[in-house]
This record gives structure tokens, sequence and C-alpha cells, in this order.
């Protein structure tokens, strides 16, 4: 999950990603979620996931961008790798190893920075294919493979609504998009091998799901989830994540009440983590971070700020 904005001259970013790390074969209990943090200039791991007032200082992730560049993007794609991406564009390959106390960090160069420069705002990972999507501000789509790394740029079909995020559907092959008109679109997945001057066949508008402000796939449910844009306060969809069943196109309501003006989304476990902004009780306009904090006694959730 990232969020870059910039509002009356003042700048905040926000990164949030849930890596899945394999459980030691002599253990055999369930994977532990692990939650790496940006600031823009550095990586950070929370200690505990569920470490919800950061009692513990966060290990310190090894990895600087060139000078004059930032941190506006970054995706888990196991227990030992992200994807960053930069203001400029770039995107690395980090290879990581862990002890209790240091993490190191082998970088791997994926895409560089062009003329242009824009910032990869967004980067989701296609399994399937062993492939990661960027968003690239107000430019378009750049489709990377990890493996022997080359990219395929898909430039916005409409300059006037270009792309602010996607969403992966690696098992079905499709690939969702959020337009700055806040429609959701599907559109098939790029294939593996991708022909010079490649066009996606079909971008179909998602009619029954009503403007958005974030999606989601969620990955155990097998379901679109789309953060209502909610501009209307009497809406009756108002602080409403919908969901969209991947196979049988059912819709429900996944969350409501709570998740309102949702700028990025993202679902682990049944775990909802979000951003947003204009929190309103600071007297700045800020991002905030939010997490679900779920009782263990089945009441009702909490959340942290």
């Amino acid at each position: 999950m990232d969020v870059t904005t910039e509002e009356q001259g003042h700048s905040t970013s926000v990164k949030l990603e849930m890596v899945q790390a394999a459980a030691p074969l002599e253990d055999g209990g369930p994977t532990m979620a692990q939650l790496v943090l940006s600031t823009g200039t550095h990586l950070l791991q929370m200690k505990n996931a569920d470490d919800y007032i950061v009692s513990e200082e966060p290990l310190t992730i090894p990895f600087e961008v060139p000078e004059g560049d930032s941190i506006t993007s970054l995706v888990g794609i196991s227990s030992n790798s992200l994807v960053v991406g930069s203001s400029r564009g770039s995107v690395w390959l980090l290879s990581l190893e862990h002890n209790d106390t240091v993490i190191s960090t082998t970088p791997t160069a994926i895409r560089q920075s062009d003329e242009e420069g824009h910032s990869a705002t967004q980067i989701e990972y296609d399994f399937m294919q062993n492939a990661i999507y960027v968003v690239l501000s107000d430019k378009g789509i750049a489709r990377c493979t990890l493996e022997n790394p080359s990219c395929f740029f898909l430039p916005n079909t409409d300059s006037l609504n270009p792309t602010r995020s996607v969403a992966v559907d690696s098992i079905n092959g499709f690939l969702y998009f959020l337009g700055a008109d806040h429609q959701v679109y599907r559109s098939e997945l790029l294939p593996f091998e991708t022909v010079e001057n490649y066009q996606l066949s079909t971008i179909v508008p998602i009619l029954d799901i009503p403007p958005s402000s974030a999606i989601e796939i969620d990955k155990e449910k097998f379901q679109l989830l789309a953060a209502l844009q909610n501009v209307e306060k009497k809406s009756a969809h108002l602080g409403t994540i919908l969901a969209k069943n991947l196979i049988s196109g059912r819709i429900s309501t996944k969350r409501s009440g709570e998740y309102l003006a949702v700028k990025r989304l993202l679902i682990e476990r049944d775990r909802m983590f979000w951003c947003r902004e204009k929190c309103g009780d600071t007297p700045l306009d800020e991002m905030c971070f939010y997490s679900e904090d779920p009782q263990k006694d089945g009441s009702e959730t909490h959340f942290s700020r």
C-alpha cells in the first residue's frame, strides 16, 4: 500500500506492505505476516505486525535511493523480497536476509527512470507470471518481469482519465483499473511474452460498482474490493467497502461505517489496512494509516491509527 499527497505546501508519504513469512519447517505453525513501512527515505519493518502502539523500535531495512529521489511505493513478493518504486519512476527488487536485530539487502535494478521521471505511485505483483505492474503517475502502466528483468509500457489511453491504481487477479487473468473518474475497469493481464506495440484488447467498465477511491484483491476470498468514494455525506454507502465475487460476480458489503475517504487499501487474512487524508483532529491535513484490531473474544473490532 502506498500513498503520496501534496497539499498547501505540505508533502506526506505513507507506504505499507504485508509480507508472508514462511514458518520454520520444524515449527509447523501458521505463517507470520510482516509489516513494512516507508517514510519516503527509509524502509522500516515492524518486529510485530500486531504492535499497534509501536512499543518496539522497528528494524531498519538498509536501502537508499539516489540523491534527490524518494521511495513512493513498495510491494512484498515473499518473506525475503520486496519491490520498491521511486518518485522518478525507478524500480528495484530487494533480496532480504534477516536475523533478530539486523536486516541486510541486495538490490537489483528492475526499471530505470526515464527522462520525464513519472513517479511510481503503486506496484502490484502477479505471482502467476512473477511480474509486477507499476502505475506511473499520469503516464500509464509498466509491466516488468522479475526474472531476467524487462519492462513493457502501456500508456494511458485517455489523458483526461489516467489510471490511478490497479488490482491484479492472477488466478483469472484480469487486471482491474481505477481511473481518475473513480470508475473501476477490467481488462486482461498482459501475456508473458509481449510483442511490440501490444494493446489491451478490451477495457470494460464495471458498472455495478459505484464510484470508488481504492481497489484491492482479496486473494483468500476471491473478491475484488472497492472502497466507495462517498462524496455525498448522506449516501447510503457512506464509509462502505463493497466486495465483488471474482467467480460469480455477486456484489456484497465487505465493511461499512468506518472506511471514509480511503486513499489506499490492503487486506491480509481478513484484516483491513487503509490510508486516508483529512483525519479531522489535527491542525494540518495529514495522511493517516489505520488498521483493524480484531478482538480475540470475538467482540466488536477496534481500529488503530
